[in-house]
């Protein structure tokens, strides 16, 4: 396995200087997949609860709330618990979310303590700056936070513990930035994020960490270094 790479801080991803607009075109354009791993999220969640439901629902990195919006829309009466460790992010995801049924915590949700238990937890491309060790710990914060009915949708950009197929996944993602970056100084913030601020650990490891937890774990979508999965007590 690779040497692990140094954490990564808030100010190393230079969020200070993202517009939310400009935010939500990168993220939604950088990474594979994205719109297809949101789109099997929502698909799984409403097909576990009622669109009425009461949610109590946890996300791990929320960005400027894309995800959270997402999920609101179609659980209207969910109560939203969403942590970012930039306050740029946070500050983009209470405007898209507002106050109503949303607190924010600013911190390093691996290193944060939470009270109860939730229905939904999410993480959408945020667990892979954690060190390796760190996503160990914190996917059994995970286990012990989720409710007996309750999932932990985890979708992430992941490698392969075969490292032929993890060559080929990141030829294929490079390929992606070149090809969706709108400039060179974009492809050169993409690229140099991917190789150096990334902390990628193979999808098969990290399932068997969940599954150490006590959890179940299923695949929902991998392709290339983008993965989704469920993870159910």
């Amino acid at each position: 396995m690779k040497a692990q790479k140094p954490l990564v801080q808030a100010t190393d991803l230079n969020y200070h200087y993202y517009s939310q607009s400009k935010y939500d075109r990168n993220i939604i354009s950088a990474i594979p997949f994205h719109k297809e791993i949101h789109t099997a999220l929502l698909k799984e969640l409403k097909k576990r609860f009622c669109s009425d439901e009461p949610l109590r629902i946890l996300e791990l990195g929320v960005g400027t709330g894309l995800t959270s919006a997402l999920v609101r829309s179609a659980f209207p009466s969910a109560r939203f618990e969403v942590v970012d460790f930039s306050s740029t992010m946070l500050d983009h995801a209470k405007k898209r979310l507002g106050q109503k049924n949303v607190s924010y915590v600013l911190g390093d949700f691996g290193k944060l303590h939470f009270h109860g238990q939730y229905d939904v937890i999410l993480s959408v491309i945020g667990i892979h700056h954690q060190s390796h060790a760190g996503k160990q710990r914190l996917f059994k914060k995970i286990a012990g936070l989720l409710k007996p009915r309750g999932v932990f949708l985890f979708g992430d950009l992941m490698t392969s513990t075969d490292p032929h197929e993890t060559a080929e996944r990141d030829a294929r993602h490079f390929h992606h930035l070149v090809e969706h970056s709108d400039s060179r100084s974009t492809l050169r913030d993409w690229a140099y994020h991917h190789m150096f601020l990334n902390n990628l650990a193979p999808i098969e490891n990290q399932e068997q960490w969940l599954i150490d937890t006590g959890c179940k774990v299923k695949r929902l979508f991998y392709k290339w270094n983008t993965a989704l999965l469920l993870v159910t007590k």
